[in-house]
């Protein structure tokens, strides 16, 4: 079922909307503070959530966690790198829900807030606060929201990231690891198989290896708008009709060969561990990634695929 991750502001209305989802839409809600020792924790949840069967809402999550880590000088590995947070975590949620910025009405509407709640007060300013989440939000093509305070208004976005959900996860053929990012994805890249070690703490998602994730920031943020498999993990069929298919490897140019026949764009590209653990000096890496500028250049102006 469709995970709904909503990150925003204090008192921005979080737990007011989550509040709404389960009652109106029986959805079951995590509410995250800080964690220790970081966002790895939230690996583990988040698979047994996806595999869960359960509408689920996730209140806070790596999004604040680096929010609050940089304006709090946290010693956390997401507070100078939000990216990686959206690479080892995001990928699972922009395959079967959506995620949301909730952002209140203003930042004097926050202060005013903040003066009621009983909430122990937070030591950032609510307007520098409101920026970075508006920022993240903008970086990631998160869906964001200014929000009024009201029950009308909580109703509302309530049932707008319910339908937003639900529509991405009909979308979905296959749930995280065996697949992640977008379901109907313009470029999908194919590996050999999974990485069983040299995996990034706290990673479960294809690619999450040490030199998987080289290759996904050599991509920068194009990275979360592509789709991730291995061969055998995605049913072949499925991938026929991919605008743009990326085998990376032979072995997983073999599979393809043999059970996918090419689409619009076939790339055949060397393996992550060849060119990472080996080439960084050569032609070859060149070469690597002059081919992944002309992907990126060729389709950064499609986010995914239309759908008949």
């Amino acid at each position: 079922m469709p995970i709904i991750q909503i990150d925003g502001p204090e008192c921005s209305g979080k737990s007011t909307i989550a509040s709404v989802l389960e009652h109106d839409h029986g959805a079951r809600v995590r509410h995250w503070g800080p964690v220790d020792p970081d966002d790895r924790v939230y690996s583990v949840p988040m698979e047994q959530d996806i595999m869960s069967g359960d509408l689920v809402v996730w209140d806070r999550s790596w999004a604040a966690e680096h929010v609050y880590a940089s304006l709090l000088k946290r010693d956390r590995r997401l507070a100078d790198d939000p990216w990686l947070g959206e690479w080892i975590h995001g990928r699972a949620v922009r395959t079967v829900g959506v995620q949301c910025i909730l952002l209140g009405p203003s930042s004097l509407a926050l202060d005013v807030l903040r003066d009621k709640s009983e909430v122990a007060e937070l030591p950032v300013d609510a307007g520098v606060e409101r920026v970075c989440f508006a920022l993240y939000g903008e970086r990631f093509g998160y869906l964001t929201i200014e929000n009024d305070h009201t029950k009308e208004e909580a109703e509302r976005w309530a049932d707008v990231l319910y339908t937003s959900a639900r529509d991405t996860h009909a979308l979905a053929k296959l749930n995280p690891p065996g697949y992640c990012g977008p379901p109907n994805a313009n470029v999908v890249f194919v590996g050999e198989r999974k990485a069983d070690h040299g995996t990034i703490p706290g990673s479960w998602l294809p690619f999450t290896s040490r030199l998987g994730t080289m290759l996904g920031r050599d991509l920068g943020d194009f990275a979360l708008r592509c789709g991730w498999t291995n061969a055998q993990d995605y049913p072949p069929q499925l991938l026929r009709n991919v605008p743009c298919l990326v085998a990376l490897g032979q072995v997983a140019a073999k599979w393809v060969d043999h059970y996918v026949h090419p689409t619009m764009e076939y790339w055949v590209l060397d393996h992550p561990g060849y060119i990472y653990r080996w080439g960084k000096q050569s032609k070859r890496m060149a070469k690597h990634r002059d081919a992944l500028e002309t992907i990126v250049q060729r389709w950064q102006g499609h986010t995914t695929k239309e759908v008949e």
